[in-house]
């Protein structure tokens, strides 16, 4: 073989055939950015969800234990079963739930206020019993 027959190159073409596979292969790669960037978009998306997932969870463990509406953001885990052991230790802690309102009348002896009639109508010894009431009542003005 001769050195004419062979193939022989100058600068200039092994630069454009370097260029050349080089824009190939950022071709191939021209929509990373894209995707990373959608990638990014989905990621933020599913934790949204799956935080929001979590709160409806909590609701409705707290529901279902009974548990005062403002606890649901207090309970720990991330299933149902975590929560619900989170929420009846809760409640252990809470104690037994006090009646709303009381269940009759209050221990001890209610007393009505007095009123300038019923005062005038007491004899001098009711008077002389009831005469710290009285003097409160005039302190509080509800002495009438």
């Amino acid at each position: 073989m001769s050195d004419d027959a062979e193939k022989k190159f100058t600068q200039a073409d092994v630069d454009r055939i370097v260029q050349e596979r080089v824009n190939r292969e950022k071709a191939k790669y021209a929509d990373y950015d894209g995707i990373k960037a959608e990638n990014e978009q989905l990621k933020a998306k599913v934790a949204e969800n799956e935080a929001a997932n979590l709160d409806t969870l909590k609701q409705k463990v707290a529901t279902d234990l009974k548990l005062p509406p403002g606890m649901a953001g207090r309970l720990q885990g991330t299933t149902e079963k975590e929560l619900r052991a989170d929420g009846e230790a809760l409640l252990k802690e809470l104690g037994p739930k006090e009646p709303v309102g009381g269940a009759g009348n209050p221990a001890g002896e209610v007393k009505k206020p007095l009123t300038r009639e019923a005062v005038k109508a007491m004899t001098p010894q009711e008077i002389i019993e009831n005469m710290d009431d009285i003097k409160a009542q005039m302190r509080d003005g509800t002495l009438k």
